[in-house]
């Protein structure tokens, strides 16, 4: 096994997720403690994504300073430093939230402000959870000024300034929701699910942040890709979306 004389586990997930909520806020509490980042190596997941890369270079975190450990891998250290998560599957400390959201949008160019973007979020580069109508529903949003955007497409600040000038966000249940984070006050999300029973993330999130939020139930469609019924692809009614939509704005 692997040695080395000190280190911060940040450790990690390639799922856009819960990087940003469960393990990229443990620096936060790492600058909170007066901790030295810059002086230890970091312990990170293997296969590091393009925006995980992006964040960690957002905040000054060096390549060289990189540590990627493999699942089951054991990796030997001196001294260790273990910063603690401070989300679950149904709760997430505010203090993160609010940390997330300053350090998106404090990355920002002021020429974006103020705008008013309708979105809706496509799941068509996914393998599961995808809104197999997506077109028909596309079609029906965009005479009322939405715009197709693909989240996993885009890098990490280029989804935080769509989001942060969002007033309006339409999609499937999955990572890319993650950036409602970033959007502006009263913002509407409609979350479209597969069923009642979907994990209450964005439902958690927006709660916290003051969004509005509207969850809509779609019918439920196996594929030889879905493990569980909450990774079945998905069908909803396109007036359904418009009546949610119009109910809120």
């Amino acid at each position: 096994h692997r040695t080395i004389d000190t280190g911060l586990l940040i450790g990690g997930s390639t799922n856009y997720y819960h990087w940003l909520i469960d393990f990229l806020p443990r620096f936060h509490l790492l600058v909170k403690a007066g901790i030295d980042i810059g002086s230890y190596h970091i312990i990170v997941n293997s296969g590091q994504t393009r925006f995980q890369l992006e964040t960690l270079d957002l905040l000054g975190i060096r390549h060289e300073q990189l540590i990627e450990v493999d699942a089951g891998e054991v990796l030997a250290v001196g001294k260790l430093v273990v910063p603690a998560i401070l989300s679950t599957n149904t709760f997430v400390a505010k203090e993160v939230l609010d940390w997330l959201r300053q350090f998106g949008l404090s990355h920002l160019s002021r020429e974006f402000a103020g705008h008013k973007r309708r979105l809706f979020i496509s799941r068509a580069d996914a393998t599961v959870r995808r809104l197999i109508n997506e077109d028909e529903v596309y079609a029906a949003l965009e005479p009322l000024g939405f715009e197709l955007f693909v989240p996993g497409a885009h890098s990490f600040i280029e989804q935080v300034e769509t989001f942060s000038n969002a007033e309006c966000i339409v999609g499937p249940n999955g990572a890319g929701l993650t950036n409602l984070v970033f959007a502006p006050p009263n913002a509407l999300i409609i979350d479209i699910k597969n069923t009642i029973s979907a994990a209450q993330f964005f439902e958690n999130l927006a709660g916290q942040l003051k969004l509005s939020y509207r969850p809509l139930v779609g019918e439920a469609i196996m594929t030889d890709a879905s493990r569980k019924k909450h990774d079945s692809d998905m069908r909803i009614e396109p007036r359904l979306v418009i009546e949610a939509m119009r109910s809120h704005l």
